[in-house]
């Protein structure tokens, strides 16, 4: 069973990052424009701690609110195609002028083709006025209406059917995106808090670096010490606060990005939060678990039901259909006076298609089997390869914690060897140089203590990642 277990590494750490930093805190610094500088505010912004980003971010990022209309144009398909089967109706209005009236006089023909041959035996025939009959009037004014039915298209519901999976296989699409997006946002949240303490961090360097310079010099002033002790120590203190500005330039950067996953203009105040529980169990319990809930997987084979689905469509084209329709019209002008008199009419036709011979159906066939087997083939890569992903991410978060812990090691024994140094020297047993290569020292250990523990937030998510787990679980309250 996948259970999930909180880690004591933070505390861990807080405590390392608080230990031997008291030396640097005792020491009051006068400089007014150092000073200033230690005392700098970080861009004002507002306080973001990791759930809260998550949640902003699903509510206004710009990207999931786009990835989440993709499902709106899917279920637009699934209306179309509900669309073949629904009853059509269309309305129309014709008008015709033609360039003028065919009328037929039936009395001046009958005597022109009856006359000769009855004036041939003898027959006279007797005189007939003219009666003139309209077969066309000049202008002509119809409307129709027109109703369609499809009766029997077996073609239509199965691509209803398709449709339909199409739409949960974008559903499920659209979620494996949302949840790698968040995962996203999770690591641009680590980066901005980490880049937040490495200022801390700076910032005693400085303290540090300028308590030595003043040391250094009262020991020149006096007599005791060398001016290339003041000149190492101004030096020291110089590059400590370029690595100052720089962190600060930095921490500002990884709260923009934050700002922008988030979808909130400004620069986001990070707020540190309890860590991500701990995935538990064997590697064969994690990998049962991602099984189950790997979104992916369910990707796979809903697109395998769709392949299968798009190929009943296909070979459906076979298939007979049968079709009615209704169709009214209404003549708004007057009929002509040979034929029915009356201005309304209507008609039903019935229409019955069997498909002979179709060689795109064929082809369609073919793409439709080779489709099915490719979703298959690719859900079975995905299966084959989560064990490894799954147990990859383990080590590799197992790995993170491990140098993490010999980084706070090392931090340790470092401001250890800083101390002593310093004590050193300050007692004129040792030299400058000594405390300036311990100061060094101690701020690349502690710089890679935060980079250890930024991968190992970082690897913690991908081990969630790589077991399915939904992001927003994960957060503490």
């Amino acid at each position: 069973m996948h259970v999930f277990k909180k880690s004591s590494l933070a505390a861990a750490f807080g405590v390392i990052f608080l230990a031997g930093t008291s030396f640097a805190a005792e020491y009051q610094i006068t400089d007014p424009q150092l000073l200033a500088e230690l005392e700098l505010q970080p861009t004002p912004g507002y306080e973001l701690t990791l759930g809260q980003a998550i949640a902003e971010a699903e509510a206004r990022n710009l990207a999931i609110q786009a990835a989440k209309l993709e499902i709106d144009r899917a279920d637009a398909r699934l209306a179309q195609a509900w669309g073949l089967v629904m009853p059509m109706l269309s309305a129309g209005l014709n008008a015709i002028h033609a360039d003028k009236a065919d009328v037929v006089d039936f009395g001046e023909s009958m005597a022109a083709g009856l006359g000769p041959i009855l004036e041939s035996v003898g027959i006279e025939l007797p005189p007939m006025e003219p009666n003139p009959t309209v077969v066309r009037r000049q202008d002509t004014v119809t409307g129709q209406i027109t109703a369609a039915l499809s009766v029997i298209n077996v073609k239509n519901w199965f691509t209803i059917s398709a449709a339909r999976k199409g739409l949960d296989v974008t559903r499920l699409s659209i979620e494996s995106v949302r949840q790698q997006l968040l995962v996203g946002v999770a690591q641009a949240y680590y980066m901005a808090l980490m880049s937040k303490n490495l200022v801390d961090m700076q910032i005693t360097q400085v303290k540090s670096a300028a308590h030595h310079l003043d040391f250094a010099t009262k020991r020149y002033e006096s007599g005791a010490g060398l001016k290339i002790e003041v000149a190492r120590a101004q030096t020291d203190l110089a590059d400590a606060r370029q690595q100052l500005l720089s962190a600060r330039l930095a921490f500002d950067s990884a709260r923009d990005a934050l700002g922008v996953l988030t979808g909130n203009a400004g620069l986001p105040m990070p707020v540190a939060t309890d860590e991500l529980p701990m995935p538990a169990g064997s590697d064969d319990e994690l990998v049962s678990w991602a099984h189950k809930h790997r979104l992916d997987l369910a990707v796979g084979e809903a697109s395998i039901l769709l392949a299968k689905r798009q190929y009943n469509v296909a070979w459906a084209g076979f298939l007979p259909t049968f079709d009615m329709a209704w169709q009214g019209s209404y003549q708004f002008t007057e009929p002509s006076a040979l034929g029915a008199q009356d201005r309304a009419r209507w008609n039903l036709v019935f229409n019955l298609n069997i498909p002979i011979f179709q060689y795109f159906t064929i082809g369609a066939l073919k793409e439709a089997k080779v489709s099915t087997r490719i979703a298959q083939l690719k859900l079975e890569d995905q299966k084959q390869n989560i064990g490894a992903e799954v147990r990859q991410a383990r080590r590799d978060h197992q790995t993170a914690l491990a140098s993490a812990e010999l980084a706070g090691q090392q931090v340790l024994l470092a401001r250890e060897v800083m101390e002593l140094a310093q004590t050193a020297y300050e007692a004129g047993a040792g030299s400058s140089l000594e405390v300036t290569d311990a100061r060094r020292t101690v701020a690349a250990a502690e710089v890679n203590l935060m980079a250890r523990q930024l991968q190992v937030q970082i690897s913690r998510l991908v081990l969630h990642r790589a077991l399915g787990t939904e992001i927003k679980e994960l957060i503490p309250n």
